[in-house]
């Protein structure tokens, strides 16, 4: 029973190391900008990349895009002045009155998306996705998920000092030892 507990806890704290390790290289890779992430919400993209997949993409020159290159870019879904980030299939390049655009579509579409994507748009090219896992880190980006991230890195190791230093004393919690001088 001992040996299970201690295989157990050493299993639990290589898990919780190595999944720290991996959530703060991902942090720094995004912050630097050497590799962005972002969550597929569609499936404009299915079968290559479904929904809910973690994206990377890596910066990249936007003149030197080839057709069927998977490309990151800020566009207006809604019409509402608020741009979005989307990932689909380079199409081609469009120039109209000296300014350079690119056109996009979706997997297994003829037609071209209606947006004309400037290179202040662009955001990069698709680098690698990790499935399945979009929903976990939306909510770990989440306030309540931050707030979970913060009392685990705080409570979990105050829970387990806490047990370790009770369970290698004697005394139960409640009973206390005075010293006396010999009443």
């Amino acid at each position: 029973m001992i040996k299970n507990k201690k295989f157990i806890n050493i299993t639990l704290t290589i898990f919780f190391v190595v999944f720290s390790v991996i959530i703060i290289l991902l942090l720094i890779f995004n912050l630097t900008g050497k590799l962005k992430y972002y969550v597929v919400m569609t499936d404009s993209m299915y079968p290559v990349i479904s929904t809910n997949s973690l994206v990377y993409t890596k910066a990249y020159d936007f003149n030197q895009l080839k057709e069927g290159d998977i490309i990151s870019f800020y566009a207006d879904v809604n019409l509402d002045t608020k741009k979005e980030v989307i990932i689909h299939y380079f199409d081609s390049y469009e120039k109209i009155n000296d300014e350079v655009f690119i056109r996009t579509k979706k997997i297994d579409s003829k037609n071209l998306d209606s947006w004309k994507i400037t290179k202040n748009d662009f955001i990069g090219i698709y680098f690698f996705k990790v499935p399945k896992i979009g929903k976990l880190i939306r909510y770990l980006i989440s306030p309540l998920g931050i707030v979970n991230i913060i009392l685990g890195i705080i409570v979990f190791p105050l829970i387990s000092a806490f047990n370790y230093n009770f369970k290698t004393q004697k005394l139960p919690l409640y009973e206390f030892r005075f010293k006396t001088n010999g009443i």
